[in-house]
């Protein structure tokens, strides 16, 4: 919106009817430069703090791709998370590997374990994507088969006499799945 409202009007003009700080217009103008465009498309429903991307800059587009999928696979998008992922970042993944370094120094040990596990939450991350339709598909399937199965009085009753706790498990399963799906 401010894009849009900066090819029509100063950025003065747009602080004052705004009541900030040019600054933070400029800010704001500035937001996604830097950013992938894959990235930008990822994150664009959600509420990223400024500093998150800030840090996402950081990366290369590759990486901010598969850092927004974490983002949002975890539904966590501040500036510590987007650090962490940069922390956890190789660094040919990394715009300037030198000068984007945390502060806080990590040990060599503890920077290839936070890679390493980065790496295996993208792969997962990855695995879950591909079989998490079919997985649900499957689940809403088998809830409304048990849900017929459960609807005929003859086997409710013979499981609520024979069986009671594997009906009351079949029950909460039903019920359970209608809330969820």
């Amino acid at each position: 919106m401010i894009l849009r409202a900066l090819e029509h009007n100063s950025e003065e003009r747009i602080a004052e009817a705004l009541n900030v700080d040019v600054a933070t217009i400029r800010l704001k103008r500035d937001l996604l430069s830097g950013m992938c465009k894959d990235a930008i498309d990822i994150l664009k429903d959600r509420r990223v703090t400024a500093k998150a991307f800030s840090v996402l800059k950081k990366m290369k587009p590759i990486r901010q791709v598969e850092a927004a999928r974490l983002m949002v696979a975890s539904d966590m998008y501040s500036g510590r998370f987007a650090l962490a992922l940069l922390t956890g970042t190789k660094d040919e993944m990394r715009m300037n590997p030198d000068s984007d370094r945390p502060k806080k120094s990590v040990a060599a040990e503890q920077r290839m374990q936070m890679q390493r596990e980065t790496d295996n939450l993208i792969r997962d991350l990855k695995v879950v994507e591909q079989s998490y339709g079919t997985e649900v598909l499957t689940l809403s399937v088998a809830c409304k088969y048990l849900a017929r199965v459960l609807a005929n009085v003859r086997i409710r009753r013979d499981l609520g006499k024979h069986h009671p706790e594997i009906l009351s498990e079949l029950e909460s399963v039903v019920a359970t799945a209608r809330n969820a799906i």
